[in-house]
């Protein structure tokens, strides 16, 4: 409460936005409570995926294969790993795994560099951590 005399303001919601991160339309928000003291739909805390590219690792062998293994707390949305050995023209991959393996021959061409990238989601799960 505000000592008498210095007025107020009321607020309906702040909202922390990530502004590297654009939706298509983005200028309309949906204002719908789903209940009495409930929650909005919009504005969304996260995309639900974005992509982490990596640096193409050079090798003086040629690579024919590769394997992945990463450290990920959760796998069960819309995640995925893939490789490319062309500097990203072509991707190898699998959904929802932290670990995956480009068998021998495989790739498009054999050649000196290989490339990661990691496609990450959110989850359902609350962590307090």
């Amino acid at each position: 409460m505000l000592p008498d005399g210095l007025g107020g303001l009321a607020i309906d919601y702040i909202a922390v936005v990530d502004p590297t991160w654009n939706e298509t339309d983005h200028t309309e928000l949906d204002n719908t409570l789903h209940e009495d003291g409930g929650y909005l739909n919009d504005p969304k805390t996260k995309p639900d995926a974005v992509w982490a590219a990596f640096n193409d690792a050079v090798d003086p062998f040629l690579v024919v294969g590769a394997q992945v293994d990463v450290v990920m707390y959760e796998t069960t949305n819309d995640q995925r790993l893939e490789l490319s050995n062309d500097q990203g023209a072509n991707w190898l991959g699998e959904d929802n795994t932290d670990s995956f393996t480009v068998e021998t021959n495989n790739f498009a061409d054999i050649v000196t560099t290989l490339r990661l990238r990691v496609r990450l989601s959110f989850t359902n799960e609350t962590r307090d951590t």
